[in-house]
């Protein structure tokens, strides 16, 4: 939304295709919160952290917030998904 009240205050020039469709590259996509919450991800994915230490990190106040945070893709939560199912075997 910024950018395109930039780009409507001529304060920002971008190219588009013939779509339309603004072109741009991808690191100039990545902002500050993009990679914050890229950090995170990669926090929660290590398994280092508690989720409670990760919500002080990120500021969140519930773990559905948290959660709903969080990139993660389909096959990272299959893989979250067989890891616990393989900690539950190992227990019995």
């Amino acid at each position: 939304m910024k950018q395109k009240k930039k780009e409507g205050l001529s304060e920002m020039e971008v190219e588009r295709n013939d779509k339309g469709e603004v072109l741009m590259p991808r690191y100039d996509c990545v902002t500050t919160h993009t990679a914050r919450r890229s950090g995170i991800t990669n926090m929660y994915l290590s398994h280092k952290f508690t989720i409670v230490q990760m919500m002080h990190v990120s500021g969140h106040k519930t773990q559905k917030t948290f959660m709903d945070y969080i990139k993660l893709s389909s096959e990272e939560i299959a893989d979250e998904i067989a890891s616990m199912s393989k900690k539950e075997s190992d227990m019995w």
